[in-house]
C-alpha cells in the first residue's frame, strides 16, 4: 500500500500553513495598527506658541496670546495701513468660532493702534478651518474687522469688550456659517 498516496493529504498541509500564515500577518498587523494608534495619541500636542512673521509680529504676538495658531503682518509705509492676517483652530460650533474672532479682532486692533497712533488703516483678519463645497478641510475666514484712524481716535479701549468695540470697527463681517455651500443657501 506503499503506492496508495492520497492526493488531498499534501495539499491539506499546504493550505493549512496558508492559514496560519494569513492569520499571523492578520494578527501582526492588528498588533501595529494598535500600536500606532497608540503612538498617535501620545504625539506631542501643538505648542501654544505661534507661528508669527512680519515686521508688526513684536506687537501682534502678545496680543493674539495663544488663540492664534499663525500670525502673518503686513504693513504698507506709504499708505501708513496695517493689515494683520490670524489662523485659529477650529471652533466647537459657529458662536464660539465668531467670538474668538471679536476676541481676537479686540485685542489685536487695540495692541497695534496703541504701539502705532500714526496708521491711517488697520484690518484684522481671522482665518479657520472649514469644508469647501467638495468636502475639503480649508482655511478661509471666519470674520474680518477694519478699523480706521478717525474711528480709533475716538475708541475708549479700557471701556470696550470685543462685543462693544466690534460694532464701533468701520466695517466687519463674520461668517454666517461653517458648511459647505453657505453662500448658495444650501446646508445653512
Amino acid at each position: 500500500m506503499r503506492h496508495r498516496y492520497s492526493v488531498a493529504a499534501p495539499w491539506a498541509g499546504v493550505r493549512l500553513r496558508a492559514v496560519s500564515l494569513l492569520l499571523g500577518a492578520f494578527l501582526l498587523a492588528l498588533a501595529a495598527c494598535s500600536t500606532s494608534t497608540a503612538t498617535k495619541s501620545s504625539a506631542p500636542v501643538a505648542t501654544s506658541t505661534a507661528v508669527v512673521s512680519g515686521p508688526l509680529a513684536s506687537v501682534v504676538a502678545p496680543a493674539a496670546g495663544s488663540l492664534a495658531q499663525r500670525i502673518v503682518t503686513e504693513y504698507d509705509t506709504g499708505a501708513q495701513q496695517a493689515k494683520i492676517t490670524l489662523t485659529v483652530g477650529a471652533a466647537p460650533n459657529v458662536a464660539t468660532a465668531q467670538a474668538r474672532v471679536m476676541t481676537l479682532s479686540f485685542q489685536v486692533q487695540k495692541a497695534v493702534w496703541a504701539s502705532n497712533s500714526a496708521l491711517h488703516e488697520v484690518k484684522v483678519i481671522v482665518l479657520g478651518p472649514i469644508r469647501d463645497d467638495y468636502a475639503n478641510i480649508i482655511d478661509d475666514a471666519y470674520g474680518v474687522s477694519d478699523l480706521f484712524a478717525p474711528t480709533a481716535a475716538k475708541l475708549s479701549w479700557s471701556a470696550l469688550t470685543p462685543e462693544s468695540a466690534w460694532s464701533r470697527y468701520d466695517n466687519t463681517w463674520l461668517r454666517p456659517s461653517y458648511s459647505p455651500n453657505w453662500l448658495y443657501g444650501k446646508n445653512n
